[in-house]
């Protein structure tokens, strides 16, 4: 898995051998197209970190900082390390923490990116996401089309790939009460 494009285009990244799932690149350059408009100077959070590919393809892409969520002591082993091979040591953050508990110590961001485990069941967690958006923000979350999590939710977009799909979010259309 590398970058795929932006100031550090072509970089390595290290990835996690157990217990995640990383987007693939066909993914990933897809939705980075789509969103490729908000990325300069955008604050992001990246939840469910894996391997950080996507908080750090925002910021090679000129987003101005990045929080990564990533329970999993090995995931987080390799956030660190592919912070430091990228030299973003200054504007990339790691809170080495279950999701829930690290939104209720969180701010608020332009984009969040959450990519959980297929098998969770996490449309309440995403209604807690979305109230972490700045005004005009997106929220982006990758499930399988088997997983019907999110049908209570309103999204403003969806992109199909194979098993995957890919929620857009918006700041505009709030999540309903918890």
């Amino acid at each position: 898995m590398n970058i795929l494009a932006g100031a550090k285009k072509g970089m390595r990244l290290s990835v996690p051998v157990e217990s995640t799932r990383p987007t693939t690149n066909l993914v990933k350059k897809s939705l980075f197209d789509s969103i490729h408009y908000l990325l300069e100077g955008a604050t992001i959070l990246d939840l469910f970190a894996g391997s950080g590919a996507l908080g750090l393809e925002a910021l090679s892409r000129g987003a101005k900082e990045a929080t990564f969520v990533e329970k999993n002591p090995k995931a987080c082993s390799c956030i660190k390390k592919n912070i430091d091979a990228l030299h973003f040591t200054s504007i990339a953050h790691l809170f080495p923490l279950d999701v829930e508990k690290a939104l209720l110590q969180l701010g608020t961001f332009d984009l969040i990116f959450m990519d959980p485990p297929y098998d969770l069941d996490i449309g309440s967690l995403t209604a807690k996401a979305l109230t972490h958006l700045q005004e005009g923000g997106l929220l982006i979350v990758e499930q399988s089309k088997r997983s019907k999590f999110l049908e209570n939710l309103t999204c403003v977009k969806k992109k199909e790939f194979g098993d995957t799909i890919l929620y857009f979010f918006d700041s505009k259309h709030p999540a309903p009460p918890l």
